[in-house]
């Protein structure tokens, strides 16, 4: 069994790091946000890609 390397992209880790610090992200409006955060730590669509890349 071969495990396929996952390429992430320099925008993807400032949301992955958050979601690690504060377990979970939430949807609002425009992107995702951590808990108590007022700027979105990434945009919907993008979260949306990251979601199928890990998904495959």
């Amino acid at each position: 069994m071969t495990a396929n390397p996952i390429v992430l992209l320099p925008a993807m880790l400032k949301p992955l790091r958050l979601a690690r610090v504060y377990v979970y992200l939430f949807e609002r409006r425009d992107g995702l946000y951590h808990p108590g955060g007022n700027q979105p730590a990434c945009s919907t669509a993008l979260a949306q890609r990251m979601s199928k890349v890990a998904g495959s």
